[in-house]
């Protein structure tokens, strides 16, 4: 599910920690991920990881296509592959790293997958579970390390960098929700802003 469809293609760390991320669960547990040389072995062959990138790829554009023209293999794909995304970013360890970070940090691979594209998978398919994760994630947004992800690995970041203050990024979870252009998640956040969540 994860390699057929993943935005762009996944490094094998990255998906090694995305299939040890427990839905629910408010922190990664180290021993629930799986090594490299499981997930090959537990494919039968169907995946392997390109030597050239470290990046994994299905072995044969044909099985892409097989995968592609049936697509009620994976019951709702997008939204778990979301519901993933979000539990880990919005995992204590990860909202206790520093916004203002340059790079991602050791131990954290799937961090920036999860942050630039958390919103095209909630975008594809939307469920009340990864719609109230991405609420959970956008309160206090501005101060979340992947607020400034988000924009570092999107094309409005030459016109908000200016806008930048000192230490946070300046972008809030509206600015978030209106930025990927979830209507359900911005009427939602508006709410709870109202609500004083």
């Amino acid at each position: 599910m994860w390699v057929s469809n993943s935005e762009r293609p996944l490094h094998a760390s990255e998906l090694c920690q995305a299939l040890g991320v427990k839905i629910g669960s408010s922190d990664l547990d180290h021993e629930n991920i799986p090594e490299i040389r499981t997930i090959l072995r537990c494919s039968l062959g169907l995946i392997t990881v390109d030597a050239s990138s470290s990046t994994i790829r299905l072995v044969h554009l044909t099985l892409q296509e097989y995968l592609f023209g049936n697509p009620s293999l994976f019951q709702n794909p997008h939204s778990k592959i979301a519901e993933v995304c979000l539990t880990y970013l919005n995992f204590r360890s990860a909202r206790a790293l520093s916004p203002t970070l340059s790079s991602t940090p050791l131990g954290f691979p799937l961090l920036r997958y999860a942050s630039c594209y958390w919103g095209n998978h909630l975008r594809k398919d939307k469920t009340e579970n990864a719609i109230q994760l991405a609420l959970g994630l956008l309160v206090g947004f501005e101060e979340h390390i992947s607020s400034r992800l988000l924009l570092h690995y999107n094309s409005y970041r030459s016109w908000w960098e200016p806008r930048l203050g000192p230490g946070l990024s300046g972008f809030t979870g509206l600015h978030g929700g209106a930025f990927l252009g979830i209507a359900e998640i911005v009427s939602g956040f508006i709410s709870n802003e109202r609500m004083g969540y």
